[in-house]
């Protein structure tokens, strides 16, 4: 499927600043031209044609044997490389579900992680669906959405979580840590023991607090 050929889409011309060089102070740049020269040119043209859900800092993912009831969105590849891997990657994968209307943007880092990617075959991760205002049947399509193909994905390895500003507020971004063995008896004080005990009771039960 081609998103600037379905429904959803109606061709615009932009107005933009000419280049140096040229005689013309403003000239038209047709959308495609304009979308495909940007770093997440699916983000920005559902952006601008459909209202969206933001997903990105959530764990939601998506099993890409779910992926048979959906269409793949082709007006655009993306690619981006993973210096830690040296692979390059499609950054931004889109995917249309024709019976509820709903199109999806996922990736195949399932890291929130700040400064690592994490990937697992079979799983991508969402990051914004999008939906038709108009449809009066939307909000049930995306509940069917979230209840049959999107799932949490939990990394079983140990990690802390930084709280961080972004452009739709403040997200948590993990970092994993490599667990290594502590000798309390060697860093800490002989009275530190009481206390490890009851720091380690306090984050494995469901209280809530601040410790100093």
């Amino acid at each position: 499927m081609k998103i600037m050929e379905s429904r959803f889409y109606t061709p615009r011309q932009l107005l933009c600043v000419a280049e140096d060089d040229s005689p013309e102070l403003l000239r038209l740049l047709d959308d495609e031209r304009a979308y495909s020269s940007r770093y997440n040119p699916f983000l920005s043209l559902l952006d601008d044609i459909l209202p969206g859900v933001y997903l990105s800092s959530s764990k939601l993912v998506i099993s890409e044997s779910r992926l048979g009831d959906f269409e793949r969105c082709t007006d655009f590849h993306t690619v981006e490389y993973d210096t830690k891997s040296n692979r390059c990657y499609e950054k931004e994968l889109c995917y249309f579900h024709p019976t509820l209307e709903i199109f999806i943007l996922a990736n195949t880092n399932l890291s929130n992680e700040y400064d690592e990617r994490i990937s697992q075959d079979g799983l991508l991760k969402i990051s914004n669906v999008y939906y038709e205002s108009t449809n009066d049947k939307s909000p049930i399509n995306m509940q069917t959405l979230f209840d049959t193909y999107l799932h949490n994905y939990e990394s079983s390895e140990a990690k802390v979580s930084i709280l961080l500003k972004e452009t739709h507020g403040l997200v948590l971004k993990t970092h994993r840590i490599k667990p290594y063995v502590v000798d309390l008896a060697l860093m800490y004080n002989d009275d530190f023991s009481a206390v490890h005990q009851h720091i380690k009771a306090k984050l494995t039960d469901d209280s809530k607090g601040v410790v100093l």
